[in-house]
């Protein structure tokens, strides 16, 4: 009879910490950078943007009206964080690039100007308070020398 409830009380424990742990914030990390090469993804001559602002948003599914939306600044090396303080289950939400204070590199990458955001605690069952964006990304209005050498290396067989 003990052991019984013993292990309701086990039980009640761990029902009561997982709803604690289900209202905590999600967290949204990524990094803006700048595409000095003009290639559509990140390469050796790639530098991360100080300062940039990232926003994110979520869009009613059904409406695709904004109900959420919220802006910071990327730190000194390049990355953002982002509390978002409710889930978004039924919502689509995304990172999305709003500024970069660098004058030859502020022209969003149209391919890697947002990145698709799950906002819900729960992943594959597992509890999940961090959630990492694909890196975004601005384009150089012109590409650097030595890009021509590194277009080379990622093309060739080596």
């Amino acid at each position: 009879m003990m052991m019984m409830g013993t292990n309701k009380l086990v039980l009640l424990a761990l029902v009561s910490l997982s709803v604690a742990f289900a209202t905590e914030a999600c967290h949204v990390r990524g990094k803006v950078y700048c595409d000095t090469c003009r290639f559509g993804f990140e390469t050796t001559a790639t530098f991360y943007i100080p300062g940039a602002t990232v926003a994110i948003q979520c869009k009613n599914k059904n409406t695709m009206n904004v109900e959420y939306y919220t802006e910071v600044k990327t730190d000194n090396t390049g990355t953002y964080e982002i509390e978002v303080d409710k889930e978004f289950n039924d919502h689509l939400c995304e990172s999305v690039l709003v500024h970069s204070p660098l004058s030859g590199c502020n022209k969003a990458d149209p391919g890697r100007s947002k990145s698709t955001l799950v906002l819900s605690h729960y992943k594959n069952g597992l509890l999940n308070h961090v959630h990492y964006a694909n890196n975004l990304g601005f384009l150089k209005d012109q590409a650097l020398p030595e890009c021509q050498k590194l277009q080379k290396y990622y093309l060739s067989d080596v």
